[in-house]
């Protein structure tokens, strides 16, 4: 039921993606953690299932947007790039 709420959200953000890329390659998937949590790897978007739990439709709309939006502007590169770089 979790994964099916967050697919049917991600339905209605996916065509509001504007680079083609994102908007092909881009999927959301719910998984277990021992807290709140939301986070992009690139392509992938992880929502927590306890996030997906406690919170409605709107705001777990705005958590995928937001992830989106790191998505697109590559942060997840970035952020690995300077972990490398400090252990170098």
């Amino acid at each position: 039921p979790d994964q099916q709420r967050l697919n049917s959200l991600f339905k209605k953000i996916r065509p509001h993606i504007q680079d083609a890329n994102y908007r092909r390659c881009a999927e959301a998937l719910v998984f277990q953690a021992e807290f709140s949590v939301a986070f992009t790897t690139g392509c992938r978007i992880f929502i927590s299932r306890d996030y997906m739990r406690g919170f409605d439709d709107e705001s777990i709309a705005f958590v995928l947007s937001h992830e989106l939006a790191h998505s697109v502007r590559g942060d997840a590169v970035r952020y690995w790039l300077h972990r490398i770089k400090d252990f170098a």
